[in-house]
């Protein structure tokens, strides 16, 4: 049976945490498992709804080092025996795709919901996410169609297969 784990920072009401908790739910009710690992530091209200709609959940704050985080992560996939992740953190991917492949996992997309290229300060901190992330991560999903050609534009992303938004948004 495929696992997947769902790596998100917060479990907040926005459009990033109701998608996934979708996605978790659709994933079920298709015979597939999901793991939710929340890195936000203190639990939030919606973590009993994640937890109760995954086959897993663990609350993996981003704290301590980057390195101790990483090997917390990468322990964790292992352990539920993940096979792919989804990363919805773009500043975050760079580690969740690491600790992903240390953990054996055999594919690592990070989902990209708005533009990590909106403001001019964090630009090149993004494009060197991006580019660092490149040997672990498969790829970008970007949604809506305005980031896929941005991020296709900006970085030459390779976008995850079968999300190609380039059909309805020439860019």
């Amino acid at each position: 049976m495929l696992t997947t784990g769902h790596v998100i920072g917060a479990l907040d009401y926005g459009g990033v945490e109701t998608n996934a908790l979708a996605l978790v739910r659709g994933l079920r009710s298709k015979g597939m498992r999901s793991v939710v690992y929340c890195t936000e530091l203190e639990p939030s209200a919606r973590e009993r709804e994640f937890a109760g709609a995954a086959d897993g959940f663990e609350h993996s704050p981003m704290s301590g080092t980057r390195a101790s985080h990483v090997m917390r992560l990468r322990d964790g996939l292992k352990g539920h025996a993940v096979d792919c992740v989804v990363s919805y953190a773009f500043a975050n991917h760079f580690w969740v795709s690491l600790a992903a492949h240390m953990a054996g996992v055999r594919r690592c997309h990070v989902r990209v919901a708005g533009s990590p290229l909106k403001d001019r300060s964090p630009r090149l901190k993004s494009l060197m996410l991006a580019h660092m992330a490149r040997p672990f991560c498969d790829g970008e999903i970007a949604i809506p169609g305005t980031v896929h050609c941005e991020l296709e534009r900006e970085f030459a992303a390779a976008l995850a297969p079968g999300r190609d938004n380039s059909q309805r948004h020439r860019c």
